[in-house]
């Protein structure tokens, strides 16, 4: 409640908020062990913002006996949100452009708190649609392998690509980030083998701080220019991703360490090192 995204995102009343009470929802089914539900609330969700469809990958990897249900169930409530906007447009579906093809092409190049802007608006023009297809692609390639790598763990996949989507997705805002940081009290349970948990606390605080700064200078005083704001953007991704790499690896040490114990065993009279390939 008291989270700072949570007070910005309730100030500047952004619609994200109808989007991350989707999360919330995909996030109940999951605890619930509820197909349908996470198959609704997912249907909803990509309705409004596309790139949360691939939330749906992990609960039909760990529930593979409903996972037809799942596909049928989001089918339908989907195709049954686009019919109805068919309807309420005049029978016409170039909403469809409006809406999809606008976040798929990624035309507005206004500067946000993600990275796609800078790095479109400084690529020659005839590379775009090759570097475009890429962005894009890179976004939804993560589900599957994160899915079958842990596929008991739903709720950390769910975390995993809810980051990765406020990291990559071509129109971040701050309320993309408030559905991952909401649930790392989750993993407490991990923080005891995270390895730079601290350094990426720190330097998301510093970060997050220097955001208005940077804009501030940039827009309204006009002493500094793009590079210095995208440099901020670019730095706080990379910490993002170590926090990513640094949650599924502790996941991977302490899976071992339930299997293995966390003792050190004595080989030739010296503590063996236990190391993860």
């Amino acid at each position: 409640l008291f989270n700072p995204y949570s007070i910005v995102l309730s100030v500047t009343k952004s619609t994200q908020c109808t989007s991350n009470l989707l999360y919330s929802v995909i996030l109940f089914g999951i605890a619930e062990g509820s197909t349908v539900v996470v198959a609704i609330a997912t249907a909803l969700a990509s309705y409004i913002g596309l790139f949360p469809v691939m939330l749906l990958v992990p609960t039909l990897v760990h529930r593979r006996s409903t996972a037809l249900t799942g596909v049928a169930v989001f089918s339908i409530v989907f195709g049954g949100l686009q019919y109805m906007s068919y309807l309420v447009t005049g029978g016409s579906w170039e909403y469809l452009s409006a809406v999809y093809g606008f976040i798929l092409t990624v035309p507005d190049y206004t500067p946000n708190i993600g990275a796609a802007w800078y790095f479109f608006s400084e690529m020659f023009s005839h590379f775009t649609v090759l570097f475009l297809s890429v962005y894009q692609v890179n976004l939804f390639l993560y589900a599957l392998p994160l899915s079958l790598t842990f596929p008991r763990q739903t709720s950390l996949v769910t975390f995993c690509l809810l980051l990765l989507m406020a990291m990559f997705k071509p129109y971040t805002c701050v309320g993309d980030y408030l559905a991952p940081f909401a649930m790392l009290p989750i993993w407490l349970h991990l923080f005891r083998f995270l390895n730079h948990f601290y350094l990426v606390a720190v330097a998301t605080v510093v970060l997050t701080l220097l955001w208005p700064v940077l804009w501030y200078l940039w827009v309204h005083c006009l002493n500094a220019n793009s590079n210095f704001y995208f440099a901020i953007t670019l730095a706080f991704v990379l910490f993002q991703s170590f926090l990513l790499s640094d949650l599924l690896f502790a996941q991977m040490r302490r899976e071992y360490a339930r299997k293995n114990g966390t003792e050190k065993k004595i080989i030739d009279g010296k503590d063996s090192v236990v190391t993860l390939n």
